[in-house]
Protein backbone atom coordinates (compact mmCIF):
# COMPACT_ATOMS: atom_id res chain seq x y z
CA UNK A 1 0.00 0.00 0.00
CA UNK A 2 2.64 2.08 0.67
CA UNK A 3 4.38 2.03 -2.72
CA UNK A 4 0.72 2.55 -4.24
CA UNK A 5 0.52 5.54 -2.91
CA UNK A 6 4.01 7.03 -3.02
CA UNK A 7 3.45 5.74 -6.81
CA UNK A 8 0.34 7.64 -6.82
CA UNK A 9 2.13 11.21 -5.62
CA UNK A 10 -0.03 10.69 -2.67
CA UNK A 11 2.38 10.70 0.19
CA UNK A 12 1.40 13.73 1.30
CA UNK A 13 -2.23 13.00 1.44
CA UNK A 14 -3.54 12.44 5.23
CA UNK A 15 -6.26 10.35 3.96
CA UNK A 16 -6.01 6.90 3.44
CA UNK A 17 -8.69 4.36 2.14
CA UNK A 18 -8.90 0.65 2.55
CA UNK A 19 -11.23 -2.18 1.13
CA UNK A 20 -12.11 -4.71 3.63
CA UNK A 21 -12.34 -8.61 2.52
CA UNK A 22 -16.32 -8.07 2.73
CA UNK A 23 -16.32 -5.59 0.16
CA UNK A 24 -16.50 -2.24 2.55
CA UNK A 25 -14.30 0.69 2.21
CA UNK A 26 -12.78 2.33 5.46
CA UNK A 27 -11.57 5.55 5.57
CA UNK A 28 -8.92 7.00 8.05
CA UNK A 29 -6.39 9.71 8.64
CA UNK A 30 -3.11 10.16 9.90
CA UNK A 31 -2.07 12.85 11.84
CA UNK A 32 1.09 13.60 14.04
CA UNK A 33 1.00 16.86 15.62
CA UNK A 34 4.39 17.13 16.07
CA UNK A 35 5.33 16.89 12.41
CA UNK A 36 2.57 19.26 11.78
CA UNK A 37 3.98 22.10 15.13
CA UNK A 38 7.50 21.24 13.22
CA UNK A 39 6.41 21.99 9.48
CA UNK A 40 4.71 25.36 10.98
CA UNK A 41 7.70 26.07 13.03
CA UNK A 42 9.74 25.74 9.74
CA UNK A 43 7.51 28.11 7.46
CA UNK A 44 7.78 31.19 10.05
CA UNK A 45 11.77 31.08 9.82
Amino acid sequence: YAEWQFEMGAQANTQHVLDTEEGDFLTYELFDEELEVRAVLRQAH
